[in-house]
Order: structure tokens, then C-alpha cells, then sequence
């Protein structure tokens, strides 16, 4: 490992290995409590560049933001619903039949959990 900063490396250089293997550092390892198994999310930021981040944090981060909103529905709910009016469509081609007349069904009234129905 070739530190590039001083004493705690936040930065180091690293070398692919077999397979596109990459070994993090100890210090950093131990720095960021990482342990074998933990998930890391890989993304590429730009042209030659990458983040590598820890799934638990990233999954926090997009809890705070798909807060739910006033009047924005139930995501979840219309999801699923759109999922099974296509499941029912793809079964009725299956079979032969018309989907033509297949939708999802109504989305259920917005209540707000503060004031009841």
C-alpha cells in the first residue's frame, strides 16, 4: 500500500488484481468499520473517477429523502397496483384473451394519518 496522506491515509493507491479485485486498506478498513461481507456501492462519477461507499449509509441517506409528502400518494401502493394490472394483462395475452380492458384499479383515498378520513 503506497499512503498518500500522512499517518491516517484517506487516501491510498491500490492495484487491480486477478478478476478485478481491489484490497482495502486496514487502517481504512478499520476507520470506516467495515467487515467482511458489508455491502459497498460502486459508482462512476465521471471519467476516471469512482466512489466506493457503504450500503448501510447509503440506505440511510434514501430514507430521509423518499419521505413521504403531503398529497403524494402512496408510492408503494401504485407500484404494487401497476404490477399486478400487468401481471393480469401478460396472463390474459398468455391465454389468448383480449387485455384491452385490463387497468389497475382506482388508488385508495389519501388520508391524512393527523386528521382521520
Amino acid at each position: 500500500m503506497e499512503v498518500i496522506a500522512d499517518q491516517e491515509p484517506k487516501a491510498c493507491r491500490v492495484r487491480l488484481g486477478d478478476r478485478g479485485r481491489v484490497v482495502l486498506p486496514s487502517a481504512i478498513r478499520r476507520r470506516m468499520g467495515l467487515h467482511t461481507g458489508d455491502v459497498l456501492v460502486l459508482d462512476q462519477v465521471g471519467d476516471g473517477e469512482l466512489r466506493l461507499r457503504v450500503a448501510r449509509h447509503v440506505v440511510a441517506e434514501l430514507r430521509g429523502s423518499y419521505s413521504v409528502q403531503k398529497g403524494a400518494g402512496f408510492l408503494v401502493a401504485d407500484l404494487d397496483r401497476e404490477r399486478r394490472a400487468e401481471a393480469l394483462r401478460e396472463e390474459l395475452e398468455s391465454r389468448g384473451a383480449s387485455s384491452d380492458a385490463v387497468s389497475p384499479p382506482s388508488p385508495p383515498p389519501l388520508v391524512d394519518p393527523k386528521r382521520g378520513p
